[in-house]
């Protein structure tokens, strides 16, 4: 595992994990692991694809893959959504296609415009940050808007209305 000397979503100096302010805005609280105990899909491991598989995989527009995501109570680590259960988060792991250069930091790239939006212009944004795959691979997480009390509501993006997805 890496060290971390920064908080991993509001990239504030002198924390190993998650400062007290980013729990409350993303997990009410809580104390939850920013890792996941799964590879990264791009290892193509047995461990990794198994998780995959049972993932629920939730209908987003966009090029990239989107897991949904809870955090286990008994454990305090996020982990993939099975069969009947509601996300409260959506990972986005980094994107694999050969056309994107750097791919290294795509989720680091969007977690960082997310906090210039939110700190710098006082945007008003999802909950987000970065977690990290068991080898040591970034993923952006984001705290869903689209559900309140088990209900989802309708999203669309611009990028999807005019067709570019």
């Amino acid at each position: 595992m890496m060290t971390l000397t920064v908080c991993p979503s509001t990239l504030a100096e002198g924390f190993d994990t998650y400062s007290l302010a980013a729990r409350k805005k993303m997990f009410d609280d809580k104390a939850v692991s920013h890792y996941l105990r799964v590879p990264s899909p791009s290892t193509n491991s047995e461990e990794a694809n198994e998780a995959i598989r049972n993932a629920k995989r939730i209908s987003l527009s966009g090029v990239q893959p989107k897991y949904s995501v809870i955090v286990d109570e008994q454990e305090s680590y996020l982990r993939y959504t099975q069969e009947g259960e509601q996300g409260a988060y959506i990972l986005k792991p980094c994107p694999s296609s050969y056309h994107i250069l750097n791919r290294d930091y795509c989720a680091a790239n969007e977690h960082f415009t997310m906090q210039i939006a939110a700190q710098v212009y006082g945007i008003e944004t999802a909950a987000n940050r970065l977690c990290f795959f068991s080898n040591d691979e970034a993923a952006y997480l984001t705290r869903r808007f689209d559900v309140h009390d088990g209900r989802k509501y309708q999203q669309e993006d611009f990028a999807a209305l005019m067709g570019y997805t």
